[in-house]
């Protein structure tokens, strides 16, 4: 039964060949991604497993390049594929292929083809609206499901589709917080639920500022209703990383809905310096008492993870190059789970696939944010930047506290090669960049025919 993960693959072709790769992209791949759990996957032996949304992306893939697709080159290429290579090459070395194939094949459909997707068809095909009401309808439909788990701590996603796939996902169970469940809904943990609902949030807050779901007033009042919806989403999986990621996001989101960028820039770096270095050693003090000398739940949960940098840190110095694979990291007695992905990637994969992903985050964010600036004030090109922005910020802190996985990695790169097509695009404006962006080479897509 494992086999109907790859409908999507069907789905896919399908609407590829009938209308266009880039309706298949929004219409088939991004719910497939959203709605499917990643770790239900078609088990076949001697090969890579698929999952769902995996299954989904390869014959959009196909049939773009079948179309002539083009490509422009980028540096953030060469970083996405280096971040790539480094995991894949590193588990080999480690493992050996047999062992590492999965994960090789997951750097494929879930990192590099995911970003080359965005970037070539969310800007250039002119689908960033389609792409982002899609996004945050799906995320909406989950929050409501979810709904279930938060009161009676089941997951309706695998109570579902668990008869299908037996012995799979049997680890990823619901957790309890202050009494409730806390909502992990498709994404396997309420943390990376958590990120998943804030990418919604900040998305929806692009489209309501841009005036994306209609000028009436019923049509304002359902947006506004759409972002208490991402807010609840974020609220009920009690996950307190993406909630602070969310404001520290909000920060960069601001100059984009400014006049005078520069004079809000400067009071936000000065008010986060005033605010965070006593944040930070108020905070460096609160988690080193320990987890033995912890006065809650909150405060234990924080020295834990200071003990386990600590004490990880030797281990990921012993390998610095490429680390130890991912299922061959030693193990702390008593810590098993390393919940800070950027110390996990260097356990696993090594100091040169930690630079090339910390690369990603600083690079990109500080061409959005220059871009951002060269908008003319409230254009949708400047939100649209900043909102990026937000998102790569909401990121770098959620992962402190998460692994990077299941749907969080390929969100990540679809938000990556969507701001790398942005900029391309935005060097292709005349004068003020509310004006309609002058669509790049690519092929013919009947998308807004199809919509019509």
């Amino acid at each position: 039964m494992h086999i109907i993960a790859l409908l999507p693959g069907f789905a896919a072709l399908f609407v590829s060949l009938r209308w266009s790769p880039a309706v298949a992209f929004v219409y088939v791949y991004i719910p497939t991604l959203l709605f499917f759990p990643d770790y239900y996957r078609w088990i076949a032996p001697g090969l890579p497993d698929p999952n769902f949304h995996q299954a989904a992306i390869l014959p959009i893939v196909a049939i773009y390049l079948w179309n002539g697709g083009q490509w422009q080159f980028t540096p953030t290429d060469l970083i996405v594929l280096g971040f790539a290579f480094c995991v894949g090459f590193s588990q080999y070395l480690a493992t050996g292929y047999a062992d590492a194939q999965n994960l090789i094949f997951a750097m494929l459909c879930s990192v590099i083809l995911p970003y080359a997707l965005a970037k070539a068809l969310i800007e250039p095909a002119g689908i960033r609206v389609e792409f982002a009401k899609v996004s945050v309808l799906v995320l909406g439909a989950i929050a409501i499901l979810s709904l279930y788990e938060f009161r009676f701590i089941l997951n309706p996603f695998q109570l579902y589709l668990r008869p299908f796939f037996p012995g799979l996902g049997y680890g990823w169970v619901s957790n309890i917080r202050w009494g409730f469940g806390r909502v992990a809904g498709p994404f396997a943990h309420a943390i990376l639920a958590g990120v998943m609902f804030a990418v919604g949030f900040r998305i929806q807050r692009w489209l309501q500022s841009g005036g994306h779901w209609g000028s009436s007033k019923k049509h304002r009042r359902f947006a506004q209703l759409l972002t208490f919806g991402m807010v609840c989403a974020m609220a009920i999986t009690l996950s307190r990383g993406p909630w602070i990621g969310s404001i520290l996001g909000a920060a960069p989101a601001y100059l984009g809905r400014v006049k005078k960028r520069k004079n809000v820039l400067i009071l936000l770096m000065a008010l986060g310096f005033l605010v965070g270095v006593p944040a930070y050693l108020g905070f460096k003090a609160y988690v080193s008492v320990g987890r033995a000398g912890a006065s809650s739940d909150t405060q234990e949960t924080a020295a834990y993870r200071k003990e386990l940098f600590d004490k990880y840190l030797s281990i990921a110095l012993e390998r610095s190059t490429w680390g130890w694979g991912q299922t061959t990291v030693p193990k702390v007695p008593g810590m098993e789970s390393v919940d800070n992905y950027w110390l996990l990637l260097a356990l696993m994969h090594g100091t040169i696939a930690l630079g090339f992903f910390a690369l990603l985050f600083v690079v990109t964010s500080l061409r959005l944010t220059i871009a951002g600036f060269r908008t003319a004030p409230y254009s949708d090109d400047g939100r649209l930047a900043f909102d990026l922005v937000g998102i790569y910020l909401m990121y770098m802190f959620s992962i402190t506290t998460v692994f990077l996985g299941t749907q969080t990695q390929p969100m990540l790169f679809l938000v990556t090669g969507w701001a790398e097509g942005l900029l391309m695009s935005m060097k292709y404006r005349k004068g003020d960049s509310q004006q309609p962006a002058r669509e790049l080479k690519s092929p013919s897509f009947q998308f807004k025919r199809v919509l019509s």
